[in-house]
């Protein structure tokens, strides 16, 4: 036995062409159980409680004992199937125990290079070593398929295995002495790390399962670079003496990556005014709380456990800053982890991205170390702000200097897997869905977001898919311990009683608006309050037609003095056609802002169009102009603080239309050139019995029914009471019943084809949402699925990306290059080339590539990402660029190839990138 120990710390783990003996795997086990010990010394202590919960023990009873699971996550190294892969270590492994050598017996060999993953073994073989030590069957095996502690220590590689997986050939994992050498190894490392406990209970819970696969994995992360800069030389006999160096490696390796001690930014309550005196500082102007700030202090005040905060108040009663302030006692009351906030957009993530800056730079004075706040989307390169929070530009102004002084983002955390492990955090609601559908690492993403603050604006602004995916994120952030804040203007009663159920509590039905509902320890508090009367707005409703003459006739009319409005519709094509309309006019000095504009043109156009028309735009400092008409898509329609003296929407869902609305007369403003605000829709004006939907292709883009719904809501009204009308508005739209209206048979036939097809389209979207997630209910409780083979959140399945968390139709992201004279470049003027035959890419060429990048989807006209992808390969453009596979920021981009005019025909359609209008589709007619 003495001489198969030796042989046990012979077994290698890391190799290396300098040094024969590489890294003992014992050795890299106990680096990573260092590494888990370290980061659980920086967390509060409620993370090691809630681990302690999982395994039914005491805390010093669970972290030993915690340390020792994590530090077996590679046993399955410890087999034929790895140990071949060096073959120095396999020949030194042989000289001290001859028995180890399949090659010299009849053994059967394991397969090479197509190997069983050392991960996969590892999820085979710990349940029984672990039996053997007196541990439960159902908690290391798991129940029903949902998951025991081998497969949450064998996932670190990025999924969990598959039941025929596990079942791999014996010789791959090695029988007789490769079974009493893992046994050592288990025996050495419960030793060394004085885990003597077992666990009380009898299975694994899902939430403890992504605890300790998410801890695990990021242990693995840290602790496999230890070597060579701790070897195992010298410590052969001595495992307690190796165990301290590499700890002291670990807390040294965790200060350099900026992982800090988790400590509450404020520990001890403040007045709001004091909380939020920076903003008046900014402003000029005193900060005063709203009612809805003083309800959530109060519904806050002394709370002790992971609470759900769902707020419905109207656009402007101060959701954001009554949001952050409850985090802020959240975080001291219950010793939460940090903060992530999700948006439905990467420009609203933006917008509250410097928000949550000016916040943090101001909770973080007086700290020793600076706090790390993360933007968490898919074009963070974009983002000049977050740049210069990295380093990589240098600040304009004392202003921007004074806003960094506190805050910073840390380079370790901007790789998409650990964004969410950083303490703060910005982003969309997608990388935040991302931990609860089956993609490598999730597990990773969702310990990141455990035991913290998660805020989710908008919540109201997705689709049935993505709400459902929403509801089971707030079922994993309560089991997981986070407390949970949702925004809205208001919610359908479904949906409202869905997310309050999904967080333990019961909706108590109420018409009274606005309202705050508090679930806390299964208890359900209902607030009803009233709003900040000096927000309230009488809108006036006006009826128009839907054609862009009647748009800009109007606008003519109305602006003859002066104003600045704002036309919203539905498409981009209709956007750039009323545009181009208003040109030709030449008096109504329009600006274009949409999604189909290149991503550098979008950020400067979104900055320009927060200057113009944002809250601190006024006629006296010359920002905002004296007359102006803004024409968008729905970019506008969320989180971004515009402020119009007219609108004029195109006919959209009626929840959609109260937030466009609440863009008119936003802010105080003492010259307003246009006495009242008024609401103009295009398509309430009609001649049949049901509004036109399918001229300009709403129907493309709305639910007909929900359509036809708010057409009734809004039939006849002459004004709108904001925020008064919006909760009875949206329940009347959304309660599910068939319009009241006389109608025609026809058109009665009409609208209940469109509620079929709304119902089926429904019930497809939430047996989709079901079946992409990790995790179903039964009988209320979460419960892990049987283990299928994950993926890469961006892996293209036929060639083409699939969106995860949002459905719709197929999109591909397209950078455009210009063809001139044989030779590509970035711009039309021939000023950067770019040779896409070079070597990989360097960081800094795929971001300038990246920085012209253009969605191109589904339009109207049918063109399809499916036919550029086909011209490309008909034209053997993409065997040129067959180099952006191997390139993180390009794998998934598709060349646009354009002439020297920025044109280009595919499928008989006419691709134009115009620098005015951004990217146009024309269908071409056939000869």
């Amino acid at each position: 036995m003495k001489e198969l120990s030796k042989a046990a710390k012979a077994l290698w783990a890391k190799s290396s062409k300098e040094d024969c003996k590489g890294h003992p795997l014992i050795a890299h086990m106990l680096d990573v159980a260092a590494c888990a010990e370290a980061i659980l010394e920086l967390e509060p202590e409620s993370t090691l409680q809630r681990y302690a919960e999982d395994f039914g023990l005491l805390p010093e009873q669970a972290q030993p004992l915690l340390l020792a699971l994590i530090a077996l996550h590679d046993i399955g190294k410890a087999s034929p199937a790895f140990q071949q892969l060096w073959e120095p270590g396999l020949n030194r492994l042989v000289c001290i125990e001859p028995a180890f050598d399949w090659r010299k017996s009849k053994s059967k060999p394991p397969t090479y290079p197509k190997y069983v993953p050392h991960a996969v073994i590892s999820q085979a073989v710990l349940p029984d070593l672990l039996q053997k030590r007196g541990f439960p069957r159902s908690l290391v095996n798991g129940v029903g398929g949902s998951g025991g502690i081998g497969d949450a220590l064998g996932c670190h590689h990025g999924f969990r295995a598959e039941s025929l997986q596990k079942a791999c050939y014996p010789h791959e994992q090695g029988k007789n002495i490769w079974e009493e050498v893992r046994q050592i190894l288990v025996e050495e490392v419960f030793c060394t790390l004085g885990a003597s406990a077992l666990p009380t209970v009898q299975s694994l819970s899902p939430a403890a399962f992504m605890r300790l696969a998410g801890l695990t994995s990021f242990a693995d992360w840290i602790g496999s670079s230890f070597y060579p800069d701790l070897k195992f030389d010298g410590f052969e006999d001595d495992l307690p003496g190796y165990w301290e160096a590499s700890k002291k490696l670990a807390r040294k390796r965790l200060q350099d990556l900026g992982w800090t001690k988790r400590v509450p930014l404020v520990e001890e309550p403040k007045p709001l005014r004091e909380v939020f005196d920076y903003l008046s500082r900014e402003s000029g102007k005193v900060f005063v709380p709203r009612p809805l700030q003083l309800w959530v202090k109060r519904l806050v005040k002394n709370t002790q456990q992971p609470t759900l905060l769902l707020i419905e108040a109207a656009m402007g009663e101060g959701k954001t800053e009554a949001a952050l302030y409850a985090f802020l006692r959240l975080q001291a009351q219950i010793g939460h982890r940090g903060l992530y906030v999700a948006l439905p957009t990467m420009a609203t993530g933006n917008q509250m991205f410097e928000r949550a800056l000016r916040f943090l730079n101001e909770q973080g004075k007086g700290r020793e170390v600076k706090l790390d706040l993360q933007l968490i989307h898919g074009a963070t390169q974009l983002n000049e702000l977050y740049q210069k929070l990295q380093g990589k530009i240098l600040p304009n102004t004392e202003r921007e200097e004074e806003l960094l002084e506190n805050v910073e983002a840390r380079a370790y955390f901007t790789h998409k897997r650990r964004a969410l492990l950083s303490e703060y955090g910005v982003g969309t609601v997608d990388q935040a869905l991302l931990t609860v559908l089956n993609v490598k690492h999730q597990f990773v993403r969702l310990w990141g977001l455990g035991n913290r603050v998660v805020i989710i604006d908008e919540v109201h602004a997705y689709d049935t898919y993505t709400s459902e995916l929403i509801l089971t994120l707030v079922c994993w952030l309560r089991a997981l311990g986070s407390s949970v804040i949702l925004m809205s203007a208001t919610l359908p009663k479904e949906k409202r009683r869905q997310i309050l159920e999904a967080y333990g509590g019961q909706d108590q039905d109420t018409d009274h608006y606005p309202r705050i509902y508090k679930v806390s320890g299964g208890q359900t508090e209902l607030v009803r309050f009233k709003g900040d009367r000096s927000r309230q707005v009488k809108v006036k409703l006006e009826p128009l037609e839907s054609s862009l003459e009647a748009i800009v006739r109007l606008l003519e009319e109305k602006l003859a003095e002066g104003g600045c409005a704002v036309c919203i519709v539905n498409t981009v094509d209709r956007a750039q056609a009323l545009y181009q309309l208003l040109k030709q006019r030449g008096c109504l000095n329009p600006m274009l802002f949409h999604a189909r504009f290149p991503a550098e043109d979008r950020a400067r156009l979104e900055d320009e169009v927060l200057a113009r028309f944002g809250k601190d735009s006024t006629l006296e400092n010359g920002q905002r102009p004296q007359k102006a008409v803004l024409v968008a898509t729905q970019v506008v329609e969320q989180s971004l603080d515009l402020d119009f003296d007219l609108m004029v929407s195109d006919l959209a869902p009626v929840d959609l239309l109260l937030q466009r609305a609440g863009r008119l007369w936003r802010h105080k403003r003492s010259n307003r050139p246009i006495a009242e605000p008024i609401l103009y829709v295009a398509g309430l004006v009609h001649q049949d019995e049901l509004p036109d939907l399918r001229t300009h292709y709403w129907d493309k883009v709305y639910a007909p029914f929900i359509l036809y719904k708010t057409w009734e809501g809004l039939k006849g009204r002459t004004h709108l009471t904001l925020p008064t009308d919006i909760d009875p508005l949206v329940q009347q739209v959304y309660n599910g019943a068939e319009l009241a209206l006389e109608l025609s048979p026809e058109a009665r036939q009409k609208v209940a084809e469109h509620q079929a097809e709304f119902d089926q389209q429904t019930l497809v979207d939430r047996k989709d949402s079901e079946a992409a997630v990790i995790s179903h209910l039964h009988e209320g409780e979460l419960q892990l699925r049987e283990a299928v083979r994950s993926r890469e959140e961006d892996d293209p399945p036929d060639g083409r990306p699939v969106a995860l968390t949002r459905k719709g139709d197929g999109s591909v992201l397209v950078i455009p290059l210009f063809e001139i004279d044989g030779q590509y470049y970035l711009d039309r003027g021939a000023t950067r080339p770019y040779d896409p035959k070079q070597p990989a890419q360097t960081f800094m060429r795929a971001v300038r590539l990246s920085r012209i990048s253009v969605v191109g989807n589904n339009n109207p006209k049918r063109w399809v990402p499916s036919a550029l992808e086909q011209h490309n390969q008909a034209q053997g453009i993409d065997r040129c660029f067959k180099s952006w596979k191997e390139d993180a920021l390009l794998r998934n981009c598709v060349p646009l190839i354009l002439n020297p005019e920025g044109k280009v025909v595919i499928d008989k359609t006419e691709v134009t990138l115009d620098e005015k209008l951004g990217v146009v589709y024309r269908k071409l007619e056939a000869p």
